[in-house]
């Protein structure tokens, strides 16, 4: 992933979280198994990976995904996920 981010010139951002230390995105984003890769526009999740993948495949979808997005939004930084999840949850009814 790290070559990736290079590879590709800044045209996708590539964040790692650790699922173990991060559990509000890893309910979130219903992680079950890791690896999982997820790959967002413009801040929403829009395909997964679970398990490992080579990197041409990797690369494959990052590709197909950018082609589709021409000139929609950047993609949001993940304390901007964040903060959008937090006050999703203060919205949501509690339960009795």
């Amino acid at each position: 992933l790290q070559e990736l981010d290079g590879h590709l010139g800044g045209k996708v951002k590539v964040v790692k979280v650790n699922a173990d230390e991060s559990l509000d995105l890893s309910l979130c984003y219903d992680i079950h198994s890791v690896p999982t890769l997820l790959f967002f526009i413009a801040g929403s999740p829009c395909f997964r990976i679970v398990g490992t993948a080579t990197r041409e495949a990797i690369e494959t979808k990052i590709k197909c995904l950018s082609q589709q997005t021409q000139g929609r939004k950047p993609f949001k930084s993940l304390s901007a996920i964040r903060a959008a999840n937090h006050a999703n949850e203060q919205t949501q009814p509690q339960g009795p």
